[in-house]
Parts: structure tokens; sequence; C-alpha cells
């Protein structure tokens, strides 16, 4: 046993016993000079964590600067309402995106429809000029399919896991076709070049894995 601790140097020697049998006070034998029988750590914030706060004060910082010079000059009405919005639609994306970060394929999916909900939220308060449907939602499934299919490459998933993206393949590929369907894109090419991109997807990943997949679903359904 060494005789000084290699933290604070306090003498590790046991504790003599009073006359009375037991320990002395606490306070009566110092480790590291305040009477602890451990040394002190301080806390050390993470990095991360740290850089974090620093960017959640800005954002407040920069609201506060905006809804006061828009209360000073409010001659363009409240655009700072805005500036607000955007704000807090960044930290929820965010806040989502940290939070399963462990899981890289059910973030990308979380995002997608996070993000989708929102481009659809912020086309309708700002007049609905269909830019969410005719741009983002087909751009994002794309994007989303596109991830998808190289993460699962690199990661060389088996059948099973194969599956789950088969399901997401085919969800991604027939929200641009209900879109479609219901006639509400203004432009339709980003739309159709995702519902392509989803049957390429499903087809190269049926007939590449189609035995592996065969066999994972019979055994989920006890074919």
């Amino acid at each position: 046993q060494p005789a000084h601790c290699p933290l604070c140097g306090s003498d590790t020697a046991p504790r003599e016993e009073s006359a009375s049998g037991f320990p002395p006070a606490a306070g009566s034998l110092a480790a590291g000079g305040d009477g602890r029988s451990y040394p002190y750590l301080p806390y050390a914030v993470p990095p991360h964590i740290r850089l974090i706060r620093l960017l959640q004060l800005g954002t407040i910082v920069a609201a506060v600067i905006c809804v006061a010079i828009n209360y000073i000059l409010p001659s363009r009405g409240w655009w700072s309402l805005f500036v607000i919005a955007g704000i807090a639609s960044f930290w929820l994306t965010f806040s989502i995106a940290m939070r399963k970060r462990h899981n890289i394929p059910k973030n990308l999916v979380w995002q997608t429809v996070l993000i989708s909900v929102l481009a659809l939220l912020w086309d309708i308060f700002t007049g609905f000029r269909g830019w969410s449907v005719d741009y983002v939602i087909p751009i994002l499934c794309v994007g989303t399919m596109a991830c998808l299919s190289v993460w699962a490459r690199i990661k060389k998933l088996r059948a099973g896991d194969y599956l789950i993206y088969l399901i997401i393949d085919s969800i991604f590929g027939i929200v641009p076709l209900l879109l479609l369907l219901l006639d509400i894109p203004r432009v339709n090419f980003p739309s159709t070049i995702c519902i392509a991109v989803s049957v390429v997807s499903l087809s190269s990943l049926w007939l590449l894995e189609g035995n592996a997949l065969w066999a994972e679903i019979c055994r989920r359904l006890h074919v």
C-alpha cells in the first residue's frame, strides 16, 4: 500500500482509534487538509457541453437583440417572431439529433420526419407557396434513402436490418407518390425523382439480398 495518495498527496496510513475505541472525528484527521477521507475532485464540464451552453447563450442574446430592435423600429412588422421561430426550430432538431446520436439510421428517420413537418408548418404560416411539398420533402426523402443505403453498406448490416430499411424506403417512396396523386405539388420533377430512387433502391435491395430478406420475413412471421 502506498504511503501517500497519488491524487492529493495525503497520508494513507490507517486511522488510529481514540481511547473510546472509535475512530476520531472527521475533522480531526485531514485528508487533503480539509478533513475529508477522500480527495476533493472538482467537477469538470465536458468541452462539448460548454460549447452547447455558449451556443444557447448566443441564440438567446440574438433573439433578445432582434426583439429589442423590432420593438424600437416596428415599421416593418414583427419580423423578430420569425427569428424566434427559427431558433426554436434549430434547437428542436438539434436536441433530437443529440438524443439519437448513437443510432444513425433512427436519427436520419427522425430528422427527415421532423424537418418535413417544420418545413410544412413554415410554408403554411408564410402563405403556403408550396416550396415545402415541391422541393423540401422529396429532397429530404432522397437524401435519407441515399444515406441509409451508404450506411448499410459501410456497416455490412444483416438481413434483419435490411428488412427495416426496406420498410423505411417504401414509406419514403409513398409520401411523394401520395402528394402527386393528390395533385398538391406545383413542381412535379422532385417528387418523380424521389419515387424513381425509391423504386430503384427497393429493386436493388430485393434482387441483391432477396433470399436473406425472404428468410428473415419467414422467421419473423413464423411462416
